[in-house]
């Protein structure tokens, strides 16, 4: 889409310049949560001097990275034979989507990177905590780039926390992940939710509060939730 080309070289550019504090841009006045796609992208613009191939490629390196993610993560807890079943069936799934493992339109680049934080919530209720960094950071990176999965990413999330502070592998004792590892993805949150943060402190009212408005006290302009349910 040509014009999504255009505003996510825009976004993208600007991440090169100076800070970049708001999300993709909605047709409904709003931005989506946070603009952590576009600091992803830039290095590849950057290479690419201004060219959007280099966003292509930086998309692909996105859905590569996601897909590494699921097969390191499976093979550990699932065998090589579940990791090189699902990799190839969502590799079959990318080359089939013509140009999905290129696009940079936002709907796009969460697909692979969704999958990947289902995994490793998966790997997180089992006690992993390296996987809950990850989670972390992979959570982030789908919830800033579209407000439509934050509900599924939050809920998968709070189950795998809650299973993995209970439950754990044999090396990680009976209490399950270790605290340290919940500070790591702490800390890590904290810094890739810190430009949002200051956006919505320093701009009243603040992006989340206008996403928070449009979806809670404007309902009349958007879907209705028996829609948005069955979608």
């Amino acid at each position: 889409d040509l014009g999504w080309d255009l505003v996510s070289s825009g976004g993208t550019a600007a991440a090169l310049r100076e800070p970049v504090t708001l999300g993709p841009y909605s047709q409904f006045g709003w931005h989506h949560p946070g603009p952590l796609l576009f600091y992803l992208l830039a290095p590849f613009y950057a290479v690419a001097g201004a060219n959007s191939i280099g966003l292509a490629v930086g998309a692909l390196v996105l859905n590569l990275l996601a897909l590494g993610a699921i097969g390191r993560t499976l093979v550990q807890h699932a065998g090589l034979a579940a990791a090189a079943t699902v990799t190839l069936v969502l590799g079959a799934y990318l080359l089939r989507g013509g140009e999905l493992a290129t696009s940079v339109w936002n709907p796009h680049l969460i697909v692979l990177p969704l999958v990947a934080l289902v995994v490793l919530c998966a790997a997180v209720s089992c006690g992993d905590g390296a996987a809950l960094v990850g989670a972390t950071v992979v959570a982030s990176f789908v919830a800033q780039t579209s407000v439509s999965v934050v509900p599924v990413a939050v809920a998968v999330a709070a189950v795998a926390v809650g299973l993995g502070w209970k439950t754990g592998r044999a090396s990680s004792g009976p209490s399950g992940i270790d605290g340290r590892w919940f500070r790591w993805a702490a800390l890590a949150g904290l810094v890739l939710w810190l430009l949002p943060l200051m956006e919505q402190i320093t701009a009243p009212p603040g992006n989340m509060t206008r996403l928070l408005r449009f979806f809670v006290s404007e309902t009349s302009r958007g879907q209705s939730w028996h829609d948005a349910v069955m979608a």
